[in-house]
């Protein structure tokens, strides 16, 4: 008989913002932070705190978090780029939030955010890569463009590199953005002609994982030189995801919103209407 890992579920009912999960991070001092399609949701290990439209967000559905050197957090959203500061970490006061759109397309749908090690700041959107710019006069989003060329262009994760590259994961496939704006394409899963590449992920060993919706998933072995490795080996499951029971039913995870917190704690987002989110403690 298969071991039952001891799980703790938390819904709305136990004051998370919103049952579906889209992005699980862990700031600085420990706390964790849940995007959710009805705002933010910080958890201290007791309870959840809350940023939802009523607080100033754009748009109810958040897509990504990454917080800053100086404490400030940026987020993507569906109504553009925000961005907070909290007074102090552990403060429960509601913060100032403000949020800055592209001049080019100023209704994108953003997926994701992330710093690269130079510090800049880039976004993933429906229309492709933008970046954030930081001047004197106030911060402007930028319009890069789509990644691939005539690939679909919807960016769902950025990863940045321990060079100064960012990894980025589209519609149209994965593709890695040098620190000098070369882009080289990484070699589709040949499970999958679509390559919509959905999850990134750098190991300690400086390998690249690339999960695909239905593709599977491809290691990618790093360079000595700045660009990607060779494509090393491809898994996939016959319905490319995992599954995990819990008493009496078998829930599917999701791999957008996969993510560790201290203690060997293991949290995990799923994608039905009950028990949005899971701790195991195995």
């Amino acid at each position: 008989m298969a071991e039952k890992l001891p799980l703790a579920i938390y819904t709305t009912a136990d004051g998370l913002a919103h049952n579906h999960i889209n992005r699980i991070k862990t700031d600085s001092h420990g706390f964790l932070w849940f995007c959710t399609d009805g705002g933010l949701s910080r958890f201290d290990g007791r309870r959840f705190f809350n940023l939802t439209t009523e607080d100033g967000l754009p748009h109810p559905d958040v897509t990504d978090i990454v917080e800053a050197p100086d404490g400030t957090f940026w987020l993507s959203t569906d109504g553009g780029i925000s961005k907070f500061k909290l007074v102090t970490p552990g403060t429960l006061a509601k913060p100032k939030i403000e949020t800055i759109h592209s001049e080019e397309h100023p209704e994108e749908h953003y997926d994701a955010v992330e710093f690269d090690r130079l510090g800049r700041l880039w976004a993933g959107g429906r229309k492709g890569l933008y970046q954030v710019e930081f001047t004197p006069t106030g911060n402007r989003v930028k319009f890069i463009g789509p990644p691939i060329p005539k690939a679909a262009p919807a960016i769902p994760r950025i990863l940045a590199d321990r060079r100064s590259g960012i990894w980025i994961a589209t519609f149209g496939g994965a593709v890695y953005r040098s620190d000098d704006g070369r882009y080289v394409p990484i070699p589709p899963s040949p499970l999958d002609r679509f390559r919509p590449a959905q999850s990134l992920h750098q190991d300690r060993a400086g390998r690249m994982w690339i999960g695909y919706r239905t593709g599977g998933l491809c290691r990618l072995q790093a360079a000595p030189q700045p660009g990607p490795g060779k494509v090393d080996s491809v898994w996939a499951s016959p319905k490319a995801s995992a599954w995990t029971s819990v008493p009496s039913s078998k829930r599917r995870m999701a791999a957008s919103g996969l993510g560790p917190r201290r203690a060997c704690l293991k949290w995990m987002a799923m994608r039905k209407r009950s028990s949005r989110i899971a701790r195991s403690t195995g």
